[in-house]
């Protein structure tokens, strides 16, 4: 495998671009050798790095070739620590006093270093001549064709992510049927069954979305390969207190596990109309099968639906249901236009070139109608250009995949993987960390994978571009599977196909990742792990452990104890790169992580940490400290010495005993002193204002994102001139003190084209609008959030002629005119529009054209909108309408103009 290079490679290209690298030949002659060693290290893993690209998966039941690989693997991640111990001295040197350097007693770290890096340039000379002396006839010849060459300008437009189910329809529409069909008397079951790759989850999860909101109570529930029946009584438990918003009577982990079915009944029995839809995703044990139905029987208005790709556990269904589907594969006219849809979506008809159509067919043939494999083959199509040979190339590799894999899922998920370059390899083995079916952020992807290294030097404008257009391509190829979208269309979560991930894992385990839930396992892990995943740590039994090689710890859901476990990792783990403890139970950090010389992320969410330790001030390498959801209100004053931090997330609980608020729920942190140091910065989210925020923004130019809370009337003038300098800036939050506040934007004049999002949060000084943010900027927006303010007159007018590309429009809480009118041929892009909680809006109108592509409505709390909005009729692209607490004749009014038959055909409809 490739992966272990390309970290190689990215840190030498890391290492040697430091400045403190650069100044080196100015000292000692040992150190002036050391950058034209490393470059020869640098050119022999770039040539190996190519050689082990072109190579399909035959070599993966080659033994010889194998063990080659693996003593390459190892010598890459010696380049790896050596690199980064090479930075440390090296950055310690260049920080050291003139005096200091003087008695040369640096030179001793760098002798050593120097002594490595001349072993490991033998041992690469040495790999060479092993593969040229016993592998040179193996024939392990990959792509007979570089389609990197002959596609190098061919980069495609990024396609639309909309749900689009080829084939799917009669399914969707026949489990709906049953789900709206079924008596709300008793319980029922509904079974889908189809092998992996074939559809059930999409099939289950597009029915979900499409119905959920008509049920008091809905979850879906991805059920773990290991999951007990007690531990998934205690998930519906959760979902059912998250779902009706309220937190459970008990602490659900508290409740004995003789006492959780019958919790579970009564809770749902308690339901106000008792309608109740779950839906079990990928059960593996006929026993939940038989247990569930024991726990829901005889509950009204309870639906289950549940998918399996286990004969057995479909047998274990009730025989007198007619509620069971098989899942077929699809038809050839389905698979083909599926595989065009994927391959081709630049097109507008997804077309196939008349040139590729033959290899396109053969492709879609081999596939046997399984949607997983015909997606990923269509998206690593996607991304080559159509010529025939490379078309044909393509067939070749699938079917010599076939003839040593007869699961055609599997075949083309490995066909392309080793297809994609090793960053991406590196950026998808990484995604394994995480549990099984996690949702995975793409914001906090992207930071991830550049703060370990993953992301390589492109023609981007930074590093944070490169790895968005990893994470497309990564969901392009269907290696990344999209759970959710924004409000203005863009992937905000995802996660792996379990498929994928159980591929993925194989290749991991190669790369020294490792899992533990105890410490029984954790304690037999190899001493060289590299990469630690401790998800779920219930153990209370934690004797000193330590990984003198991990680089990356994610730890997910753990209780209090790792707080014991942490200092024993962090005293023996010097290279740890990437620290997660999301959602765990620790409540302080030791002290020992400002030892983590290599620390790039930090990750404290919805922890209750209330301090970091004085000694992070000694991470001079890190780029994202994200304490959002903690206790957290204040940074150690020496953290200005962390230079390069690049990322700061940050908005804390409200203190124990404060009281939360509508307008605040959270609390800002207080900006450090020294928050100039960090010129890198670019996200600052959420900080106070103060009377120094002013001049510390004016020399924070790199900004992109920022959020600022706490805004006062004293305040506005100078900070809002300050934040329109910041040119890079992409995203800005501003919250007044109180929803009194009147704020005065009259010096807010963005000089950033790139400010496509803006939120605001307070009164506006004059009761208008009329301001430069939107009367000259506003054609830049592509997100507005306004809220807690008066306005004369209607701000919808106003907003739909200076911010014609606005896709998502929120105004809540909103004083304005009694009617609102959505200007003719106004808002032609928008795509969400939320109306909450404007008590003085009586009538609405859409004009004509206006909203043409609009696919979410949300009108909420309008108490006196008596009337259907005149125009909503020919709103034809809409998919989702939320009329919620209205005037009590809206809906006679609705029912009246019968506007149920002439909204647009598959409509989610809340009223």
């Amino acid at each position: 495998m490739a992966e272990a290079v390309v970290f190689a490679l990215a840190k030498i290209s890391v290492s040697l671009a430091g400045s403190a690298i650069s100044g080196l030949r100015e000292h000692a002659s040992i150190i002036k050798e050391l950058p034209g060693k490393v470059r020869r290290i640098e050119a022999q893993l770039s040539i190996i790095n190519g050689a082990l690209q072109q190579q399909d998966s035959a070599y993966l039941s080659d033994h010889a070739y194998m063990k080659w690989i693996a003593y390459i693997r190892t010598l890459a991640y010696q380049v790896e620590d050596i690199m980064d111990t090479y930075s440390h001295h090296a950055h310690q040197l260049e920080n050291r006093g003139f005096m200091w350097k003087l008695t040369q007693e640096y030179l001793g770290p760098f002798r050593s270093i120097s002594a490595e890096i001349t072993k490991i340039e033998e041992n690469l000379k040495h790999a060479t001549e092993l593969k040229q002396a016993w592998l040179e006839n193996y024939g392990h010849h990959g792509q007979q064709i570089m389609e990197a060459e002959l596609s190098q300008d061919y980069i495609p437009a990024e396609p639309s992510w909309d749900q689009d189910f080829v084939g799917m329809d009669g399914n969707t529409t026949l489990v709906t049927e049953w789900l709206r069909s079924a008596s709300d008397s008793e319980s029922t079951f509904m079974t889908l069954l189809g092998a992996g790759g074939l559809g059930n989850t999409t099939l289950a999860m597009d029915v979900y979305k499409r119905e959920k909101d008509r049920f008091r109570v809905h979850s879906f529930i991805a059920v773990e390969r290991d999951c007990t029946m007690d531990a998934l009584m205690r998930k519906i438990l959760l979902e059912i207190g998250s779902s009706m918003k309220q937190p459970p009577s008990e602490s659900v982990d508290s409740i004995p596990a003789n006492q959780l079915k019958e919790e579970a009944r009564r809770r749902i029995s308690k339901l106000r109309d008792g309608r109740c839809l779950i839906v079990l995703d990928n059960v593996r044990d006929p026993r939940i099968y038989f247990e569930m139905r024991d726990v829901m029987s005889n509950l009204p208005g309870v639906r289950i639906i549940l998918t399996t790709r286990k004969t057995q556990v479909a047998a274990a269904r009730d025989p007198s249901s007619s509620r069971f589907l098989q899942l077929q594969p699809l038809d050839h006219i389905d698979a083909l236009r599926l595989f065009c849809r994927k391959a081709f979506f630049k097109t507008n008809d997804s077309k196939c070139p008349p040139n590729v159509e033959v290899f396109a067919t053969s492709l879609v043939n081999m596939c046997k109608g399984l949607p997983l494999a015909i997606v990923a083959m269509g998206g690593m199509m996607s991304l080559k250009p159509p010529v025939e040979q490379i078309w044909n190339q393509a067939c070749v590799r699938l079917q010599k995949e076939l003839e040593r894999n007869a699961d055609h899922v599997q075949a083309v998920l490995n066909l392309s993987y080793h297809d994609m370059p090793g960053h991406l390899r590196n950026c998808l083995l990484y995604c394994s960390m995480f549990p099984e079916d996690y949702h995975m952020s793409r914001e906090s992807l992207v930071r991830l994978w550049i703060a370990e290294g993953s992301v390589l030097a492109a023609n981007s404008p930074t590093p944070e571009t490169t790895a968005e257009a990893y994470f497309m391509e990564l969901v392009r190829r269907n290696m990344l599977q999209v759970v959710d979208n924004d409000v203005v269309g863009r992937v905000s979560t995802c996660k792996m196909h379990d498929i994928v991930r159980k591929m993925v894992l194989v290749v991991a385990k190669e790369e020294r990742f490792a899992s533990a839930t105890d410490y029984s396992t954790v304690s037999h892990t190899g001493k060289d792990v590299r990469h630690l995943a401790l998800h779920g740590w219930k153990d209370t039994n934690t004797p000193p452990v330590k990984f003198p090689r991990l680089r990356r710890l994610v730890a997910l859901g753990a209780n209090s104890c790792l707080t014991k476990l942490l200092p024993a990792i962090f005293s023996g783990s010097s290279f740890l790169t990437v620290l997660v403890l999301q959602d765990s139970g620790i409540s302080e950090v030791p002290a020992s992580i400002g030892s983590l010389f290599n620390l790039r992320y930090i990750s404290l969410r919805y922890t209750q940490v209330k301090s970091l330790p004085e000694s992070v001030q000694r991470l001079a390498y890190l780029d994202t400290l994200d304490v959002r959801q903690t206790r957290v209100q204040r940074l150690p004053q020496g953290v200005g010495k962390a230079r390069k931090l690049r990322h700061i997330l940050a908005d804390a609980c409200c203190p124990d005993g404060s009281q939360q608020s509508e307008f605040r729920s959270f609390t800002a942190l207080e900006p450090p002193k020294a928050l100039t140091s960090f010129g890198e910065l670019q996200t600052l989210e959420t900080v106070q204002a103060n009377k120094d925020m002013a001049m510390k923004l004016a020399k924070m130019m790199q900004l992109r994102s920022v959020s600022i809370d706490n805004i006062s009337s004293a305040l506005c003038g100078e900070l809002f001139a300050s934040v329109s300098e910041l040119q890079f800036l992409t995203s800005l939050l501003l919250s007044a003190t109180d929803e009194h506040e009147p704020l005065s934007f009259q010096n807010l004049v963005p000089k950033s084209s790139y400010l496509s999002r803006l939120t605001v949060r307070g009164s506006w000084l004059g009761k208008t609008l009329d301001y430069p943010v939107f009367k000259e900027h506003g054609r830049n927006l592509a997100y507005l959030s306004l809220s807690w303010c008066l306005v004369l007159g209607d701000p919808l007018q106003f907003l739909g002629s200076h911010c014609p590309h606005l896709q998502y429009l929120c105004l809540h809480r909103v004083q304005s005119a009694n009617s609102l009118v959505l200007p003719e041929r106004c808002f032609r892009e928008l795509k969400n529009l939320v109306l909450e909680r404007m008590p003085d809006v009586s009538q609405m109108k859409v004009g004509d054209g206006a909203l043409q592509c609009v696919q979410a409505i949300h009108i909420t709390a309008l108490p006196n909108l008596d009337k259907v909005p005149q125009g909503m009729e020919s709103l034809t692209t809409l998919k989702k309408l939320s009329l919620l607490d209205l005037h009590n004749d809206f809906i006679v009014d609705w029912e009246k103009k019968e506007m149920s038959r002439k909204m647009p055909l598959g409509l989610e409809l809340r009223i």
